[in-house]
């Protein structure tokens, strides 16, 4: 914005566009990671498990196509070592997408919407997207 002091565009109307107009938490996020950049490696890796753990539970215990195929794991497996957990999920495949796509997703309140590839392999694959990515997109 011309004109407008780089404190004031930073202080006042980016917080402004961001939590009032856009309702999205973009500004809170990147303050993390601000934060989280100056870290030492424990706290890193305690961090990435965390949140790994946090994916997994959720995958397995919301997720319709993860519950039928990750029913095998427990959730103590997950917490306890989730990069363990994570080799025994299966993988998810474009064949997946294409006839288990009812099966993927949760609806969480977050303005969930389909979207799909470009089709450069041959045809297009649908699959959903929320808010969150948007958002994270900027």
């Amino acid at each position: 914005m011309p004109g407008l002091s780089p404190w004031f565009v930073g202080h006042i109307v980016d917080p402004l566009v961001w939590r009032v107009l856009k309702n999205s938490r973009t500004l809170e996020r990147l303050a993390e990671f601000e934060r989280w950049q100056w870290d030492d490696r424990p706290a890193y890796m305690e961090r990435r498990d965390e949140s790994l753990s946090r994916l997994l539970l959720h995958a397995k215990n919301n997720v319709a196509f993860y519950a039928d195929r990750a029913a095998h794991i427990s959730d103590k497996d997950v917490r306890d070592d989730p990069r363990r957990a994570l080799t025994l999920f299966p993988p998810l495949r474009r064949a997946d997408l294409k006839s288990e796509l009812d099966k993927l997703w949760v609806d969480m309140g977050r303005g969930t919407y389909q979207n799909s590839t470009g089709g450069s392999t041959g045809s297009p694959v649908v699959f959903y997207q929320d808010r969150c990515f948007s958002d994270s997109a900027m």
